[in-house]
């Protein structure tokens, strides 16, 4: 795995928001508005620095140096950087701005090592890059998935975690009012969310996600398995989960094919990035998915809503799809009609009264 492919992540257990919010646990949760459901805002922006512009926070990865199609081995995981603005690495293009090539978020803000025993230290030192592959293995002289566990982040990968979001047992972990998390950062969902492994569960809630991106984990995810084999998906293998949300989400941006210089160099196999590659990968795929969901009888169960709005500023990796990835599976998408019910929207959905003139007419009173 790559430096810049481990991301650091805040777990927000979704069942203890609820009871902090009833009052059951803590002294400050009923406290919160619940103004038709409850809204929850994270940002974390811990690391994210542009040292080339007076330090200042960015909300952004600051690293556009990512698609290469210049460069031997372009479409495979780890390829160097040419050093060229590409199609496809201009996250923040606004029209008629100045067009820059950013790569501050390449360089480490606040260092903190592994601890002496876990030496060498690279990747964790100045020297670590977003390509700076982390070697396999847990032990001293290659410490790998070990060091990327126990050391935190240098770069700024920083996203939320949603756990124990489901429906059990008849009872739903979200509050009954409904929940709705907007964050500036990734948002990764494990397990069934405002659901059952069945997305048409009841009692569902109104709930939506907004975030930079969001990534679907199944019942079966495991985090320390995707330390362990962080380029074998076929080991990373989904069950059968159900999500029920509305996505607002943002998506990568489009660019040619890389052709010849998929050969990875010094003779190595070819880097097959799968179909699709160059662009966000199609609706299919905007709920990003990490595991081997292709077998008899796992499926994808999904219902809500589906919307894009903005390009991806912090989860700006190429979509691939092939075995190192993920393999795609059975997807059971819906659209939620609940959505057609202005009182089961989602708490915070935007909302407005339009009011039509149709016709008119003059009307003279006897004293005008």
């Amino acid at each position: 795995m790559n430096l810049g492919g481990v991301m650091q992540y805040i777990a927000l257990d979704v069942a203890n928001l609820k009871q902090w919010f009833s009052g059951a646990i803590g002294a400050t949760g009923n406290q919160a508005v619940n103004n038709n459901g409850y809204i929850v805002y994270f940002s974390d922006r811990r690391g994210n620095h542009d040292q080339n512009n007076a330090d200042v926070e960015t909300g952004e990865y600051g690293f556009e140096d990512q698609v290469n199609p210049t460069v031997a081995g372009c479409c495979a995981v780890g390829a160097l950087p040419d050093g060229v603005l590409q199609t496809g690495e201009n996250m923040n293009f606004v029209a008629g701005a100045p067009v820059t090539q950013e790569i501050y978020g390449e360089f480490p803000h606040a260092l903190v090592v592994p601890p002496a025993a876990d030496l060498p230290l690279l990747p964790y030192t100045g020297a670590g890059r977003p390509w700076t592959q982390i070697q396999s293995g847990n032990t001293a002289a290659s410490p790998g998935e070990g060091m990327a566990r126990i050391s935190k982040v240098v770069l700024f990968r920083r996203a939320l975690k949603l756990i124990n979001g489901g429906i059990n047992g008849g009872v739903n972990n979200l509050p009954a009012s409904g929940l709705t998390v907007a964050a500036e950062n990734p948002v990764y969902v494990q397990g069934n969310y405002n659901a059952t492994t069945v997305a048409t569960a009841e009692p569902n809630v109104p709930a939506a996600i907004i975030a930079d991106a969001i990534t679907l984990l199944s019942n079966n995810w495991n985090d320390g398995v995707s330390f362990e084999v962080p380029t074998w998906a076929t080991q990373r293998n989904a069950t059968t989960t159900g999500y029920r949300f509305a996505a607002v989400a943002g998506k990568g941006l489009s660019f040619p094919y890389c052709n010849g210089n998929c050969a990875n160099p010094a003779g190595a196999p070819a880097a097959n990035p799968g179909f699709l590659y160059g662009t966000d990968g199609g609706v299919g795929n905007f709920l990003r998915l990490l595991e081997d969901w292709n077998t008899a009888g796992i499926s994808i169960n999904y219902r809500g809503s589906l919307i894009s709005l903005f390009t991806s500023r912090q989860a700006i990796g190429t979509f691939k799809f092939n075995t190192n990835v993920y393999d795609f599976g059975t997807r059971v998408f819906t659209f939620d009609d609940d959505f057609l019910t202005p009182s089961l929207l989602p708490p915070g959905t935007p909302m407005f009264r339009d009011v039509n003139t149709l016709k008119f007419r003059q009307i003279l009173r006897p004293n005008q």
